[in-house]
């Protein structure tokens, strides 16, 4: 797990099913595909440990809710947006018009970016958070973005067509969320599986521990804990990342476990097809 360099990419997200009205998301089910019959909402990839406490594992999760409502020049991400969030996007109010369709803008006060923004060092924006559920759309301002945005220098970007929508108008395009704040699920459980290769797992000790796994377990239980970050200050875990408004459980899935589960059962390879992969909806 801990060899980023055999991946493209630092983490992926796979939206298992959906049943979400308002959210830009169609409805979907590939549950029976992953043998889950009605619980399971995602699957994320990460390629290292260091992607947990630090990103892009914020990032991932939030796939499960977006973005495919707002139109931008960076599919599936905020791009040249004033959403400012896990996906990208600059702050709101911290756009500069140039003149002649040029921008510049900034998050925070520094640089943004249209697909990312600085891993778990900041939360998820106000938008997110309404397609989490989490808050309702009176707390979400208004949003600037430009679908057709284009790069022309460090922080400054060209487009011929700026536009704006407030959540009055977002709600009218798609409808309001259900599950709305209050009914929405705010208590999740994850299962972390560290993935290795053969000549890895040569190099641990499964009977006394290593420090490789002892730093997975403190990974996981930092980032899912209730309440700030204990070992890493300068990013955010899951709670706070909502604002404390939302949990994630990775201690207690063994009361999950359904009646005269086996071991064996839980553990069965699903092998699928090219065909099926091909259709599930991936995001990075």
């Amino acid at each position: 797990m801990e060899q980023a360099q055999r991946n493209p990419y630092y983490g992926e997200h796979i939206t298992v099913r959906n049943s979400i009205e308002g959210i830009g998301i169609p409805y979907s089910d590939y549950g029976s595909w992953f043998g889950s019959k009605e619980r399971l909402q995602g699957s994320v990839h990460l390629a290292s440990i260091s992607t947990i406490p630090g990103g892009p594992s914020l990032h991932e999760l939030f796939h499960q809710w977006g973005n495919d409502a707002l139109p931008t020049a960076s599919p599936y991400h905020w791009g040249f947006s004033s959403v400012g969030g896990q996906l990208g996007g600059f702050g709101s109010g911290e756009l500069v018009d140039l003149g002649g369709g040029d921008y510049t803008a900034t998050l925070n006060g520094g640089p943004f970016g249209t697909y990312a923004n600085s891993g778990n060092d900041i939360g998820y924006a106000p938008l997110e958070l309404y397609l989490m559920g989490l808050i309702p759309a009176d707390e979400v301002p208004a949003i600037t973005f430009a679908p057709d945005g284009t790069w022309i220098a460090d922080q400054q970007f060209h487009t011929d067509m700026l536009q704006v929508v407030n959540m009055d108008g977002f709600i009218a395009e798609y409808g309001p969320r259900v599950p709305g704040v209050g009914e929405a699920q705010t208590e999740f459980r994850a299962l972390f599986i560290a993935v290795c290769s053969g000549d890895e797992l040569d190099v641990f000790d499964f009977e006394t521990g290593s420090d490789w796994w002892g730093h997975f377990d403190r990974a996981v239980e930092d980032f899912t804990r209730t309440g700030p970050s204990l070992l890493y200050p300068d990013v955010m875990n899951y709670w706070e990342a909502t604002g404390g408004r939302a949990t994630l459980d990775a201690g207690s899935l063994h009361e999950s476990l359904r009646p005269n589960s086996s071991p064996a059962a839980l553990v069965e390879a699903r092998a699928l097809t090219p065909e099926q992969l091909a259709r599930l909806p991936a995001h990075r």
